[in-house]
C-alpha cells in the first residue's frame, strides 16, 4: 500500500486440489464422477467433497450406467474396459477393443453406441459388455439411437449412398436413405421424439452450418438457425428441452 515496505514472505492463497480433469460424466440416477490424470474420483452428495473410486490408466474420457463406468480415449484405438459400480473392491475388465479410433461414445440406457473412425457404428449391450451390431460404411459423422429399433447416421453426402441422412433398422439391418438437402450431418442429440443435429450447405462455394431438428415419426425437418461459414467442430446438447449449439 505504501512506498515504504519489505517483502518478507510469500504464501499461497489457493491450495491445489486435483491434476488436470479430463474428464467428468454422471450416471443415470445422478451419480458423478471425475477423471483426473491419475484417478477416478466419485463425487459425494455434498457436491464438494470426493473419494478414490479407482486408479486411471492412461486413460481421457469416461462415461457410466448406473451399473459401470467405462473408460475409454477418443481419437484412440484404445481398449475400451467397464468398472462395476456396485462393487467396491472390483478392478476394470476389457470389454471391447475398436478397430478404428472412437470419435464417439455415447450411452442409450442398456446400450452403447461407438463411432469409429468414419466407418463403423458398434453397438455394445452394457448388460452383458458384448457387440450387438456393427455397421460399416464410408463418411460416417455421426450417430444416435431413438429406439431398439432406429439407428440414424450422419455421413457427408459425397459417400455413397449420397445422402447425408441413414436410417438403419438394427433388427433386419434394412437402410433408408433420407432426403435431407445438406453436404452433411452431424453433432447430434436425441430427446423421446425428435433428432437435434447440425448441417453443413455449401452452395456456389458459399457454406453456411444450420441448426435442424428431425422428427422420425413423420421423417421430416426443420432448420431453426443457420450462419455463414464453416463450424464443423461446434456441438450440439439439449438442455432443458432446449437445444444449445457451441461453436468452438
Amino acid at each position: 500500500k505504501t512506498e515504504n515496505y519489505s517483502l518478507m514472505q510469500i504464501e499461497p492463497i489457493t491450495t491445489p486440489t486435483y491434476l488436470s480433469i479430463k474428464d467428468i460424466c454422471t450416471t443415470p440416477d445422478g451419480t458423478a464422477f471425475i477423471l483426473t490424470e491419475n484417478e477416478l474420483l466419485k463425487l459425494l452428495d455434498d457436491n464438494v467433497s470426493t473419494i478414490f473410486a479407482a486408479s486411471n490408466n492412461g486413460f481421457s474420457n469416461i462415461s457410466a450406467t448406473n451399473e459401470y463406468i467405462y473408460f475409454w480415449s477418443k481419437n484412440t484405438r484404445k481398449t475400451i474396459y467397464a468398472l462395476p459400480l456396485a462393487d467396491a473392491a472390483a478392478t476394470p475388465s476389457a470389454v471391447y477393443t475398436p478397430k478404428y479410433s472412437i470419435q464417439s461414445f455415447k450411452v442409450y440406457e442398456d446400450k452403447i453406441l461407438l463411432l469409429e473412425g468414419n466407418s463403423t457404428v458398434t453397438i455394445l449391450d452394457t448388460v452383458t459388455n458384448t457387440v450387438l451390431n456393427k455397421y460399416n460404411g464410408t463418411g460416417y459423422l455421426d450417430a444416435t439411437l431413438i429406439n431398439d429399433t432406429q439407428l440414424y447416421v450422419g455421413k457427408s453426402n459425397a459417400t455413397n449412398p449420397k445422402v447425408p441422412l441413414l436410417l438403419i433398422d438394427t433388427k433386419t439391418g434394412e437402410t433408408v436413405s433420407l432426403n435431407i438437402k445438406a453436404s452433411a450431418v452431424y453433432s447430434f442429440d436425441a430427446d423421446n421424439s425428435a433428432i437435434f443435429g447440425q448441417m453443413y450447405t455449401e452452395n456456389n462455394n458459399t457454406p453456411s452450418c444450420s441448426l435442424f431438428t428431425f422428427r422420425p415419426a413423420t421423417r421430416d425437418y426443420k432448420i431453426l438457425w443457420t450462419e455463414n461459414g464453416e463450424s464443423t467442430s461446434s456441438f450440439m446438447q439439449i438442455i432443458d428441452g432446449k437445444a444449445v449449439s457451441t461453436h468452438i
